[in-house]
């Protein structure tokens, strides 16, 4: 009996251990995805004033 104890304490053990990693692989992947979002927000930022500029020079064409 005492060997069971020991085994199903192991399986605890190491069923904990795994909770851990998943936990710690799933706050890792939800700082990447904000990371993402805001690359992502940035170059979105970057082509709208891009298109104003270009918006802009085509008007300034269009009058001379």
């Amino acid at each position: 009996m005492h060997n069971t104890n020991t085994i199903h304490a192991n399986i605890a053990n190491i069923m904990s251990d795994l909770m851990m990693v998943f936990l710690f692989i799933a706050v890792i992947y939800m700082v990447e995805q904000e990371v993402i979002v805001k690359q992502v927000q940035s170059q979105n930022q970057a082509v709208v004033a891009i298109a104003k500029a270009t918006e802009h020079s085509q008007k300034q064409i269009n009058q001379a």
